[in-house]
């Protein structure tokens, strides 16, 4: 009898272990308020100088900024052309707190400047990325993504009127204007 006592005992013990692990942990909603408030994303251009890769145009979105659809834009330019209605700058990002994703909509101009330049994306979030649909997850921080997109890689090209260039009457003349990253990031945590 002692013996089946001990065991019960036992088993009581370690489920209340167990169930005080599990309350110390972070709900859906905590975590997803948890990235809302901390997430933080840098881009900038990354080009070959002449000995040397170099970067320029570095730019940090707070989670106020990522989250607030008036916050800064990724362009220099101001508004990325023949962007879609419901974006009101460069990005859209959302959290399904269901799922634990962070879904990143990106629709932003990159202008060429050099031969090789890529623009790139680097999101940290305040807990592990078990995995990402883009981008690599760099190996000395599992909590960052960092994404890279080079002119071969992006395929939309943006065409503009080319203001003050009409050569011919009645004809529209158009020139290129860079380049469009257009593309959808699904982050699971």
């Amino acid at each position: 009898m002692k013996k089946i006592i001990k065991i019960a005992a036992l088993i009581l013990a370690l489920i209340c272990i167990g169930t005080s692990f599990a309350s110390c942990g972070e709900s859906k909603e905590e975590l997803a308020n948890n990235i809302r408030n901390s997430m933080v994303m840098n881009t900038y251009r990354k080009y070959q100088g002449y000995s040397e890769t170099k970067t320029s145009n570095f730019q940090t979105f707070g989670a106020t900024e990522i989250f607030n659809p008036l916050g800064k834009s990724i362009s220099e330019h101001g508004k990325t052309l023949n962007r879609p209605a419901d974006f009101q700058k460069d990005y859209k990002v959302s959290i399904n707190q269901e799922e634990k994703t962070v879904i990143i909509n990106l629709h932003t101009q990159v202008q060429q400047y050099w031969k090789v330049e890529s623009i790139v994306f680097e999101i940290f979030l305040p807990c592990k990325v078990k995995s990402t649909s883009k981008g690599t997850i760099p190996s000395d921080n599992k909590n960052a993504i960092i994404l890279e997109y080079s002119l071969t890689n992006i395929k939309a090209r943006v065409l503009t009127n080319a203001i003050g260039h009409v050569v011919y009457e009645n004809k529209e003349m158009w020139e290129t204007d860079g380049y469009a990253v257009i593309d959808e990031i699904i982050i699971k945590y």
